[in-house]
């Protein structure tokens, strides 16, 4: 769907009247046809960087046109709250768009930005030379789009627009322009645009609303394949079925689920799983367009992105408590501090970006090897791979979208889309997390008799990396005790020719709450979420359901998860 962008850098506290005027006027004549679907209209009345920045981020590949309305100069635009925009970073972004045809500078003096623009690859600028008055500017923004809106062209709806403002002061001059050049002073609107770009100016507003996905798209279809290619390295299991599918026997998707999910970690396979599973009834389930499959997105993203940060942090508590390495720096320690002190309700659209990459860096200058040696390159992940940068910045805009209730219905079936799209670059970068076993140690028997030399440990451990087929505890003998009532993250390593077995202790960060009572369950997960200063309690979410009841943990329930929690803050954070 084509999407129209309105940007308008007006003030909460001291409104202008004529910006509030062009605003107001610009979207009463387009909604009613955003309401027909033949347009997605995205409008910011108060814009700022940051909002731009990811809107322009999560529509990219469907915007046409992108509207400015606000004081501005020749290489600036002034936002709400006295932000600067600067014309090169604006440029940049609007170059992303594949689809735009047109951006709107409807401020003054922005023709000094109207050469980067067409250098980013902007087909068509209006922009001013010289300051116009708000009358007149939110005039000319308010005819143009009515005459978009009555089925002109961009090149005459201009026309109409441009007449408008000169009926009202002979003394502005109207530029129609190939290219650039710096232009004569004085008041002016010009449209400018380049040779192979001219055909643009005929372009008018659909009728009607364009398809935005092929007609035979079926949630999970692409999911499933792409993460099935992804994770085939890391499963035996898959690995089988690819040799069965290339001798010409069919796999059932369903077994492909089962191979794809019962391959990974539970805390992000779960959420995958709930996204896979059938439901035939219309309204329930998370596998068909609904906003229930995007909140399910935005679920398993979340989870993927608590996972991560819980294993870094659990490594830099080692760094620090194991082997004795010097403490963060304090602007890490002041990430971490903010991140745990976070409200539960300001949870919902944490941006974890800022506080994966301070803990990366934080490993890398203690000059420790990353537990999960892929880990060490989660810096170029979020620098470099714009796969995986362009997928965390859409579901996390996603999330604030879902957070603030603004997902409008006709906006789903491309939000869908998009988010299937995105969820699958993530975790075909994440797809290393299937080489590692995430188990919990319920307790440890110590194996110690008159007729063996060695003292052996067994360890009751359920391993948590099935969501499909029943959890078994099994018995993990070895040479050394493991941490007791822990959720550990382990791996193989070859030593002196032998297979050795490593782990990282996720505790507190991570818990399993039948580690510390029995339950029929052999498994009930659970994140930390947040911290409760009235009470001195940790709360918990379920992992499977975190719109459960939360897990309290205090100095009266599982006071050894609240000792570990004191004495992490003790040792980092003090």
């Amino acid at each position: 769907m084509n999407v129209l962008f309105l940007s308008f850098a007006n003030s909460r506290e001291q409104p202008l009247p004529s910006l509030q005027q062009e605003e107001e006027g610009i979207y009463k004549t387009l909604s009613p046809r955003a309401l027909k679907q033949h347009f997605l209209l995205h409008r910011e009345p108060y814009a700022a960087i940051a909002r731009i920045s990811e809107y322009l981020t999560l529509y990219r590949d469907h915007i046409t046109i992108f509207h400015y309305s606000g004081h501005a100069g020749r290489d600036r635009l002034l936002l709400a709250e006295e932000e600067t925009a600067h014309s090169e970073g604006i440029a940049h972004l609007l170059g992303q768009c594949p689809r735009l045809q047109l951006a709107v500078l409807n401020g003054c003096s922005t023709q000094g930005q109207v050469q980067r623009l067409l250098e980013a690859g902007v087909p068509v600028v209006i922009a001013t030379s010289a300051p116009v008055e708000d009358e007149k500017a939110s005039r000319f923004g308010q005819r143009f789009y009515q005459g978009l809106e009555r089925q002109l062209s961009i090149g005459e709806a201009f026309e109409m627009a441009a007449g408008e403002v000169l009926t009202a002061d002979s003394s502005i001059t109207i530029r129609r322009q190939l290219g650039f050049e710096e232009l004569e002073k004085g008041p002016l609107w010009g449209i400018f645009y380049k040779k192979e770009q001219a055909a643009l100016l005929e372009e008018k507003l659909p009728l009607h609303a364009a398809p935005t996905s092929p007609e035979d798209f079926q949630p999970n279809r692409r999911l499933t394949a792409g993460l099935w290619e992804a994770l085939a390295p890391y499963s035996k299991k898959i690995r089988l079925q690819q040799m069965m599918e290339e001798e010409g026997d069919a796999i059932e998707e369903g077994d492909k689920h089962v191979a794809i999910l019962n391959s990974l970690p539970r805390p992000v396979a779960e959420h995958l799983r709930k996204l896979m599973a059938p439901v035939e009834a219309e309204t329930k389930g998370y596998d068909k367009i609904s906003e229930a499959r995007l909140r399910q997105m935005a679920q398993a993203y979340e989870a993927a992105m608590e996972f991560l940060t819980y294993i870094l942090l659990a490594q830099l508590w080692d760094a620090r408590f194991e082997q004795g390495g010097p403490p963060p720096p304090e602007r890490v320690v002041e990430q971490i501090r903010r991140y745990l002190a976070l409200p539960r309700q300001e949870r919902a659209s944490y941006d974890f970006e800022p506080l994966l990459l301070a803990l990366h860096g934080a490993l890398q200058e203690q000059g420790a090897p990353f537990f999960v040696s892929e880990l060490g390159r989660l810096g170029q992940f979020f620098r470099e791979e714009e796969g995986f940068r362009d997928a965390c910045l859409f579901l996390n805009v996603l999330r604030k979208k879902l957070h603030h209730d603004t997902v409008a219905p006709y906006e789903l079936t491309e939000l869908c889309i998009r988010g299937e799209e995105s969820l699958l670059a993530l975790c075909r970068q994440l797809g290393f997390l299937a080489k590692y076993t995430l188990a919990a140690v319920k307790h440890i028997d110590v194996l110690h008799y008159r007729h063996l030399k060695d003292t052996q440990f067994s360890h009751a451990m359920v391993k948590l990396m099935r969501v499909f087929g029943k959890l078994q505890e099994e018995q993990f003998v070895i040479n050394r005790f493991l941490f007791n009532r822990s959720v550990l993250l382990l791996k193989q390593e070859e030593e002196n020719g032998q297979t050795a077995t490593r782990e990282l202790s996720l505790a507190p960060f991570i818990i399993d709450e039948n580690a510390f009572e029995l339950k029929t369950d052999l498994s009930k997960l659970y994140f930390f979420s947040h911290y409760k200063a009235a009470n001195d309690s940790y709360c918990y979410k379920h992992i499977n359901r975190p719109g459960d009841a939360l897990l309290e943990v205090s100095a009266g329930k599982y006071e050894l998860v609240k000792a570990q929690f004191e004495a992490f803050k003790q040792m980092l954070l003090a």
